[in-house]
C-alpha cells in the first residue's frame, strides 16, 4: 500500500507540473501577461519543466519493474 501511495503521489505531482508548464507556456506564447509579471511566469515555466523531468524519471523507474514483468508474461 505504501508503494501505491508513492506512485499516486508521483503521478499527481507530474500531472500538476505538466499543467503548470502547459498553462505558463500559453501565457508566455500569447503574451497574456504584461512585462512585470512575465518574469515570474517564466520562472514557473522553467522550474516546472525541471520538475517534470525529474518526475518523469521517477515515474519510469517506478513502473519499469511492472512493465518488464508484463513483457516477460507476454513472451511466454
Amino acid at each position: 500500500m505504501k508503494r501505491v501511495k508513492w506512485q499516486v503521489g508521483i503521478d499527481l505531482l507530474l500531472l500538476l507540473s505538466m499543467l503548470a508548464v502547459l498553462v505558463t507556456g500559453y501565457i508566455l506564447d500569447f503574451h497574456l501577461v504584461e512585462r512585470p509579471g512575465r518574469g515570474i511566469v517564466k520562472q514557473i515555466h522553467i522550474y516546472g519543466g525541471y520538475a517534470v523531468t525529474v518526475l518523469v524519471v521517477l515515474h519510469v523507474i517506478e513502473y519499469l519493474k511492472i512493465f518488464l514483468n508484463k513483457m516477460r508474461i507476454m513472451n511466454r
